[in-house]
């Protein structure tokens, strides 16, 4: 849903074709249209983040492509993170494979992948995970460019095992991670300073933080417990105190 207009964004299987589509719900008339799926939007509607949403499809089933395979082989060069501006239409590489891998000890294989792309609130950041598929599990690193002329990489996490995250403002980042002992953390991220601090919250659970501007509290719902239950807390930014819903 774009804002406060009658608009609605979504991806959509049109004649052979994914496509992303605008549309006024009022007439059903097509606002924009363009022939690549958009992962996200930004905070202005103006820009969207892409990637292979094919490869996407095959390593995490239900988030990308499914129902059309591509039998085009990844190029660490011409594959990786693309922003696009929804106004002129150009679509832009940002962040190839090669060059998001050139500071990791990680090389590029068909296991690798891009998931959880976002832009912070100022739009002026963007960061997603880059995924590699091991014996062992998968290998996670979560990592940012600011959108100025430099477009220059940096890494958030990549000691640390990330799971899922929630902007708090334009240079912070609300993380949950599992360390090498297997705890589960919820971790501040200080992207200017590459800081890591973890808070006081001892839930031994993976989490999916939720961040309240107006209240300045998060929410925390968990993944399904060894007896499948869910859990939920409530976490205030500003006293650090933690209340079990």
């Amino acid at each position: 849903y774009l804002g406060n207009t009658h608009s609605i964004n979504f991806n959509n299987f049109l004649n052979k074709t994914y496509k992303n589509i605008s549309i006024d719900i009022h007439d059903q008339s097509i606002i924009s249209e363009f022939d690549f799926p958009i992962y996200c939007l930004s905070n202005d509607y103006n820009f969207g983040l892409s990637c292979n949403f094919f490869q996407l499809a095959r390593k995490r089933p239900g988030y990308g492509i499914e129902n059309m395979q591509s039998e085009i082989k990844m190029n660490p060069n011409k594959d990786g993170v693309w922003l696009i501006n929804r106004l002129s239409g150009k679509k832009e590489l940002i962040a190839s494979y090669e060059y998001m891998l050139q500071d990791l000890p990680c090389s590029f294989s068909d296991n690798c992948y891009i998931n959880h792309l976002s832009f912070s609130p100022d739009d002026k950041t963007v960061v997603w995970f880059l995924i590699k598929e091991v014996k062992y599990g998968r290998e996670i690193y979560f990592q940012g460019m600011r959108l100025d002329d430099q477009r220059k990489i940096f890494n958030i996490e990549s000691k640390r095992l990330i799971s899922h995250f929630c902007w708090i403002d334009p240079n912070t980042i609300l993380g949950t991670n599992r360390d090498s002992s297997l705890n589960w953390n919820y971790s501040k991220y200080n992207i200017i300073n590459n800081s890591r601090s973890d808070l006081k919250i001892n839930s031994g659970f993976d989490g999916h933080p939720m961040f309240n501007v107006s209240s300045n509290k998060i929410i925390i719902d968990s993944t399904p417990d060894p007896k499948r239950y869910q859990h939920l807390l409530c976490f205030d930014w500003t006293n650090k105190k933690i209340r079990y819903l």
